[in-house]
């Protein structure tokens, strides 16, 4: 248990609870309100679930349905991060984001990073190369 909360992990395939976006968030964990309003503040993603009805207590829906690919995204890269892993397994991280919030996820990564967190991922986008220290390509 204590290694689960050093780690961080977005899959390339994101799963959805048939429940609310709060509890897509916190994943039967024990974050108040108050740390889930602000990691979604922290992320860029609060003004969105704000607009939804409901708010964070919105139906997402079997496999999230009701919510677009990003902001799916969005969501499963805000439960990686919630409890501020030291290392962070990211597999297509910028998968169905828009150019503007792939831009907001890599200056987020980066100052993530100068705290000497451990960032690995995968990633078909190369501009995601600029918070790499190392980069490898297969051919």
């Amino acid at each position: 248990k204590i290694i689960k909360k050093k780690i961080g992990y977005l899959s390339q395939d994101v799963y959805f609870l048939n429940d609310t976006i709060i509890n897509n968030i916190k994943l039967n964990n024990d974050y108040t309100m108050m740390e889930v309003e602000k990691v979604c503040k922290e992320l860029n993603i609060y003004d969105f679930i704000l607009n939804k009805t409901d708010n964070f207590n919105f139906k997402v829906g079997d496999k999230g349905v009701n919510l677009s690919g990003g902001q799916k995204q969005k969501i499963s890269i805000t439960r990686s991060l919630i409890h501020k892993p030291q290392i962070i397994l990211l597999d297509e991280p910028t998968n169905s984001l828009d150019a503007e919030y792939v831009s907001f996820l890599k200056e987020y990564l980066l100052k993530v990073k100068s705290k000497n967190n451990i960032i690995i991922f995968t990633s078909h986008d190369s501009s995601m190369q600029d918070i790499a220290d190392q980069t490898l390509t297969l051919n």
